[in-house]
């Protein structure tokens, strides 16, 4: 009875592991970066969208003041994407050395 019980505690104590490391594989599980990427996804097309050579031409046609709100969004919106570039380039060196110092252990 005594080694049952061993076996179960030993084999609970494999549970804890096993919970725990999937506790920590999913603190960093991709599913937020998956639903901040879809939302970023979706705003980037409606922009591409939005913001096309002919609907832009038909804006300023209709409304020549137009051309400068839209150039401000423009800009903001270049100067948004090279920040979020920058972020992204320097994560995934971080995610790359990450990758080769596990790969070495």
């Amino acid at each position: 009875l005594e080694m049952e019980n061993e076996k179960l505690k030993k084999s609970g104590d494999d549970d804890n592991e096993e919970t725990k490391e999937d506790e920590t594989t999913k603190n960093y599980e991709s599913s937020d970066i998956e639903k901040l990427y879809k939302e970023f996804e979706d705003q980037m097309e409606q922009f591409e969208e939005k913001y096309t050579e002919e609907k832009i031409s038909e804006i300023i046609q209709k409304s020549p003041k137009d051309l400068i709100s839209i150039n401000k969004v423009v800009s903001k919106m270049e100067k948004f994407l090279n920040k979020f570039k920058q972020r992204t380039d320097s994560t995934i060196k971080s995610v790359e050395k990450i990758k080769s110092y596990l790969a070495k252990n």
